[in-house]
This record gives structure tokens, sequence and C-alpha cells, in this order.
């Protein structure tokens, strides 16, 4: 299983990375923070609490979805490894799917602001919300958005155990709030321009293609 494990966290990290660096994570709090005039430290303190109510959130609900997949596979009949590798290729191609679906109708949209599709109207509604000077309520509002991705990611890991799972869920942990107040930063700081058009259209894909050659992984050699 020390394989298997290796692969499910190299998709967690990848999930993490790909999932944060879209500007749709992090552009709201760097524009708040230059409407706010906040501080370096207080924008990063704002951004690393809202990546940990994302992790915190992502995490209790990708047990629950653990829980009842374990149950799922007991009463089929099927292993945990076996279950865990179809999951995998089954999210991942119906991930592909609906960000298929999901760009094509975005692209249908009128953009009445003129803004391009690396800046997602969201953007504009912070801007003009003013959202709390404290920040926590950016913060909550960010955060409260969990990540279903990793909901596979941990079931496969929980068959090669608790201590498996645990650091899975412990390397995503670490890649999203890493990620989140590192690319952050580096927006704040204007080190990077705040368009990643090339992820915007396709880390979704991306990130389902990696689910499903892990799960496959799993299911030929696992």
């Amino acid at each position: 299983m020390t394989s298997d494990i290796v692969l499910l966290c190299f998709a967690a990290v990848q999930t993490a990375v790909f999932h944060i660096v879209v500007p749709d994570h992090w552009l709201p709090f760097v524009m708040a923070g230059r409407a706010r005039k906040w501080s370096t430290q207080h924008l990063l303190s704002i951004t690393g609490l809202s990546a940990a109510i994302h992790v915190s959130l992502s995490l209790c609900l990708g047990l629950v979805a653990v829980i009842f997949g374990l149950n799922v596979a007991a009463l089929s009949g099927k292993t945990i490894a076996t279950a865990a590798g179809g999951v995998l290729i089954l999210f991942g191609f119906g991930w592909i799917l609906w960000s298929r679906k999901r760009k094509g109708a975005h692209h249908r949209q009128p953009h009445a602001h003129g803004h391009k599709h690396a800046h997602p109207g969201e953007h504009v509604r912070w801007e003009h919300r003013k959202p709390d000077s404290s920040g926590i309520y950016l913060a909550a509002v960010m955060g409260l958005n969990p990540c279903v991705l990793v909901f596979p990611i941990l079931f496969a890991a929980s068959s090669g155990g608790i201590a498996a799972s645990l650091a899975v869920g412990a390397v995503f942990a670490l890649a999203t709030i890493a990620t989140m107040i590192l690319v952050t930063y580096l927006a704040w700081r204007r080190y990077i321009q705040c368009r990643f058009a090339f992820l915007d259209r396709h880390a979704d894909k991306l990130t389902g293609v990696i689910l499903v050659v892990v799960g496959v992984y799993m299911l030929v050699w696992g």
C-alpha cells in the first residue's frame, strides 16, 4: 500500500494547488486588502484563517463521505481497495464532464462588465460589497466552501488504514493553506499577474485526469 499512499498524497497536493491557484480563491483577499488598506500581516492572517476554515470543513465532510463509502463497499461485497479505485475513476470522469459543461455554460453567458474569462464576476462583486474591515466575514464566506475533490481521495486512503487517511488529510491541509498564503502574498506584492488563463480553463480537467490515473493504478496494481 505504500506506493498507493504516495500516489494519493500526490493527488491530494495537486488537488490543493490546482484548486487554490485559480483566482476565485485568492483574488478577493487581495482586492479587499487593497481597498481596506490592510497590512501584509493582516492580509495573510485573514487568508490563512479562511484556508483553515476551508480545510477543516473539507476534511470533516470528507470523513462523512469515507464512512458512507465504507458502508457501501461492505454492503456490495467489494474490497476497500477495489471500491476506492472505482470511486476515483468514476469521480474523475464525472469531474471532467462537469467541468466541460460548466465552462461551456460560462462561455455562453454575456460578459456585461467587459471582463475577460480569467476574472469571474464575483471578483467585481467583492469590490462593491465592502467586506467587514476585520476580514472575518470575508474569511468565513470564502472558507465555507468545501473542496469535494478531496472526498474520493480520502476514501481511497482509508483502504490503507487510519494512519494513511491521516497522512493524506494532513498533506492536503498543509498544501492548501501554504498555497493559499503563498499565492495571495505573491499577488499582493505584484510578483504575479491576477490571471491564470490556462489553469482557469483546465485545472478541473487536469485534476479529473489525475484522479482517473490514480484510480486505474489502484485497480490494476494496488
